[in-house]
């Protein structure tokens, strides 16, 4: 299937549900796919992220609908975060969905329309990028302060990736790049190539703690999520945090988007993806497994943070201090990033 025809079945998917959503205002396409052209081939591995505006308060429930051979995935977001150019522009997970119409799936005020041509005007200013730089900072920073709080050890766990995902994305932000999730260390890795600091990527892998793993130790880690992630579908009742990516629907995104990365090489980048879902598995092996059951699996994913370096919390506050070494190394870097890319305007 073809990028564009994704698009198409998005729209779709939102004209078919947008009866059903009060206070319905409108939708636009996030993710990866504002960053690939129509005629390219769309990934098995993504799914297709849509927001859903409405006026008031946005709804917090998160589900992953199957549509016509996709995998959606729907969240909600409040006009009152839509007002302005000036809201979207300085919002490092936004800016860069409104720099295409084609963004746009469903505007039935054409709110949306006229905000999408003021974000695209501004949006390679360099005020702008050095803006969504600095809140992706201070995301990273507030989540180096959870890290090392009295929080269980898979808390950590997730504030420690969270570290690591926000500071690689930076980078991204700095090169007018889609900040993504699930590769942001592989796009941090190009913009630093690009520039001749390589190095600083090592670092990035160090603070996670897979920089010395081996594709046959990571290949092995990745076994043991895909059997965790398998029995988690069948075993969970009780909702919890981001239940929604542990689901047969949800598998090829999270369990085969994790191979991908392993399978070009990326295994050690991958591991970041590799902890938030087993995070979330045992999570729900916790609430719902047998005793026996949720005690094996919580034995193996003490391994998986063992092959980090994860003992206790000495480790995490070890992390916590070379996190804050390496923001402000990557902060500055970043400002080089901004000074080489031609398309970012002075203003």
């Amino acid at each position: 299937m073809k990028v564009k025809e994704v698009r198409e079945l998005a729209r779709q998917w939102v004209e078919a549900e947008s009866a059903n959503i009060p206070q319905f205002m409108g939708a636009f396409l996030t993710g990866s796919i504002n960053w690939l052209a129509d005629d390219m081939v769309w990934p098995a591995t993504s799914d297709v992220d849509i927001t859903l505006v409405v006026e008031g308060d946005a709804p917090h429930n998160r589900w992953r609908p199957a549509y016509q051979g996709l995998v959606l995935d729907p969240s909600f977001k409040s006009l009152e975060e839509l007002r302005s150019a000036e809201q979207v522009l300085g919002t490092y997970y936004l800016a860069g969905h409104f720099v295409s119409p084609t963004s746009i799936l469903a505007d039935p005020s054409g709110h949306l329309t006229h905000l999408q041509s003021q974000v695209a005007k501004d949006y390679a200013q360099r005020r702008w990028v050095r803006c969504r730089c600095e809140q992706a900072w201070q995301l990273a920073e507030a989540c180096i302060a959870d890290m090392v709080s009295p929080n269980p050890p898979e808390e950590r766990a997730i504030y420690l990736m969270l570290t690591v995902v926000f500071t690689g994305q930076i980078l991204a932000l700095a090169d007018l790049r889609n900040p993504t999730f699930r590769k942001s260390s592989v796009l941090a890795r190009e913009v630093l190539s690009s520039i001749g600091q390589v190095e600083l990527h090592e670092g990035l892998l160090e603070l996670l703690g897979s920089a010395p793993l081996r594709r046959g130790d990571v290949e092995y880690l990745f076994q043991e999520l895909t059997e965790a992630f398998d029995r988690a579908t069948t075993v969970f009742q009780t909702p919890c945090w981001d239940d929604y990516m542990v689901t047969p629907v949800s598998r090829p995104n999270f369990i085969d988007g994790a191979w991908e990365l392993i399978d070009a090489g990326f295994h050690r980048e991958a591991m970041s993806w590799m902890l938030m879902i087993r995070t979330v598995c045992q999570r729900i092996f916790e609430n719902d497994a047998a005793d026996n059951e949720k005690a094996a699996f919580r034995k193996r994913y003490e391994a998986m943070l063992q092959a980090l370096g994860l003992h206790s919390l000495p480790d995490y506050q070890q992390r916590a201090k070379q996190a804050h070494m390496m923001l402000s190394e990557v902060m500055s870097v970043a400002e080089t990033v901004m000074m080489q890319n031609a398309q970012i305007l002075d203003g």
